[in-house]
């Protein structure tokens, strides 16, 4: 049975009623008083049925009219501003707000009518973490023993006589409430739970500064129609973060400075972003619909493709060599790249996303900077070479012109020595003394000279000029050097034996004025097709600052030897235990003299 016919048998009984009160005229007192009894329970019964049906009604039309509006609003405050209005028509109340919860706890007006702007700057950056009110329990359900009177069974906390609501709060209750709707002048206030399905997503605040304005049956309408306001904040939310979202990641796309293109499982262009297209100075709109490899034939990296469809499985390559089919002018170019599947539900590859990062600057760079870098050791090389050079004849200069001229001048005072009369003791010994000056002399420069060119690295070999040299230093330092050479020669590059006696040489100076050391062991040895070298001391360790210091121009110059001829090198130090030094380089022998010279 339809309502409308129903409501039709209702009137007609009304009617009825009327008709029999006017027929029982002619009946005695006591038949009329019980009929007339009846009429009235019958009319009451009807009137309450009337005003139900006209809350339903209004009740319905509340409910289509919210939903109407979701229909053409566009935006959740547009909603919601509209939304008060209807609020403000139903309720009467002079002020109406809807305050929405926000992810910090903070629950500010979406929208609202009526206040002032003082009450709205007091009320609307309330925040459900860090404050106290009746509205703020409403929304935790939380509700206080002194708000159970005022509360209904929907968790609405409404109040018609603010003033009498206070004055029956203790101090201490007191302090639980804010105060600023009373301090405001509303003597009515309602405070309705907005839900989305089970969870408060806000409230609803009607206020007034007449009493008695939200009676309950008022109350339980905005409680029916709270849901459906619920759940159209819930839609528009979802909606604006969805946009959001959208918009953030299309303004990412666009801006984003490595390359991306999204393709079908065909390689098809869906979409590039702006980086990809102007990498070749095109629009966007141009790769759509084409397809990668039409535009960019590489059967490897086709395949590459195709593998990643028929598996499933990303795919990344670095610095991965490119030429342009359509600009050779650009060169070689390198990139960084990633393909990544795009899988429905079923895990079916249903499209690709290629993402590049452009490594060619840096490839570039990093070629120009090892260019300068082999020049720069090139160059040390050569001044190694000329320095060694310049060694050798200084020390030729002083050997044959000073050295000879030396020993002619210590003959002469012999002959000298010999002339002199017998009796002549002052000058004998002012002779004498001069020799011993000229000897001294001598030896120092045959040290020099042996300093500048190790003469016994030329005629004897790197394993002797090794020894000599340990020997030497355990002499003038009083260091203890234990020596192991194995083999017991080695038939090196001139060099190459030349660069490792100096490293050798410069490791021991440094012990001599830097480790306060009393022991070193060396060992130099052929293994694996390499020449090594080590050195350690028992002294008080290199700290990692000093190692790379920028004035430790010995360090630089043994890595520079070493790095020249394709070597590695270990500088290690431990704190009161010493320091290693570990020289690794590939053998270079005589009758395999390379092109490569270090003065080239």
């Amino acid at each position: 049975m339809s309502g409308s016919k129903s409501w039709e048998k209702v009137e007609s009984l009304r009617l009825e009623l009327q008709r029999l009160r006017r027929s029982v005229s002619s009946f005695p007192p006591e038949t009329q008083q019980s009929i007339g009894n009846i009429c009235d329970q019958l009319e009451n019964s009807i009137e309450e049925l009337t005003s139900v049906r006209k809350e339903v009604l209004i009740r319905s039309e509340a409910v289509s009219l919210l939903l109407e509006m979701f229909t053409s609003k566009s935006s959740r405050r547009e909603y919601l501003n509209e939304t008060v209005q209807q609020i403000l028509r139903w309720s009467g109340c002079r002020c109406v707000g809807i305050r929405v919860l926000d992810k910090r706890g903070y629950m500010p007006y979406d929208a609202y009518a009526g206040f002032s702007r003082e009450f709205w700057e007091s009320e609307n950056w309330l925040c459900i973490k860090e404050h106290q009110c009746a509205c703020i329990r409403v929304v935790l359900e939380r509700p206080d023993p002194q708000d159970l009177k005022y509360l209904t069974p929907y968790g609405s906390f409404y109040c018609n006589d603010t003033l009498a609501f206070i004055g029956e709060q203790s101090e201490a209750d007191r302090r639980r409430f804010r105060g600023v709707c009373v301090q405001a002048g509303f003597r009515s206030v309602a405070i309705t739970p907005i839900r989305h399905r089970a969870e408060v997503v806000g409230v609803i605040h009607l206020a007034d500064e007449r009493e008695g304005m939200v009676p309950l049956k008022l109350v339980e309408f905005i409680e029916a129609v709270g849901p459906l306001i619920g759940e159209v904040i819930y839609r528009f939310s979802a909606e604006d973060t969805l946009r959001e979202s959208n918009e953030f990641l299309e303004t990412i796309f666009s801006n984003i400075q490595f390359l991306v293109a999204y393709m079908d499982r065909n390689f098809n262009f869906i979409r590039v972003n702006r980086a990809y297209a102007d990498a070749v100075g095109r629009d966007p709109a141009f790769f759509v619909g084409r397809n990668h490899f039409d535009l960019y034939p590489n059967e490897e990296n086709e395949a590459i493709f195709r593998r990643v469809v028929e598996t499933g499985e990303p795919f990344t390559v670095y610095e991965k060599a490119f030429v342009y089919p359509d600009h050779p002018e650009w060169g070689v170019t390198y990139w960084d790249w990633t393909l990544k599947p795009i899988k429905n539900a079923e895990g079916t590859v249903t499209g690709l996303v290629l993402s590049l990062v452009d490594q060619t600057p840096r490839r570039r760079a990093i070629d120009s900077l090892r260019h300068s870098h082999e020049q720069l050791r090139n160059l040390s090389a050569h001044l190694q070479t000329v320095r060694e050079q310049e060694r050798k004849l200084i020390a030729q200069e002083l050997h044959d012109e000073l050295g000879h001229r030396l020993t002619a001048l210590n003959l002469d005072l012999s002959l000298l020595a010999k002339k002199l009369p017998s009796d002549a003791s002052q000058l004998h010994e002012m002779v004498n003394t001069m020799v011993d000056v000229v000897n001294t002399t001598i030896k120092t420069i045959q040290r020099i000279c042996t300093e500048l060119r190790p003469s016994v690295l030329y005629n004897l070999g790197l394993a002797s000029a090794i020894e000599w040299q340990a020997g030497d230093f355990r002499k003038r330092t009083g260091i203890a050097c234990d020596l192991t050479v194995d083999p017991d020669d080695f038939d090196l590059d001139q060099e190459l034996s030349l660069a490792i006696f100096r490293i050798f040489q410069e490791a021991l100076t440094n012990v001599a004025r830097h480790a306060n050391a009393t022991s070193v062991k060396a060992g130099l040895r052929k293994k694996n097709g390499t020449i090594e070298l080590e050195i350690s001391d028992n002294g008080r360790g290199i700290t990692e600052e000093e190692i790379a210091a920028s004035d430790s121009l010995g360090l630089i110059g043994m890595r520079e030897r070493v790095l020249y001829w394709g070597g590695d090198i270990s500088i290690r130090g431990e704190p009161n235990k010493g320091t290693s030094i570990r020289v690794t380089i590939p053998l270079r022998r005589k009758d395999s003299d390379s092109d490569k010279s270090p003065g080239s």
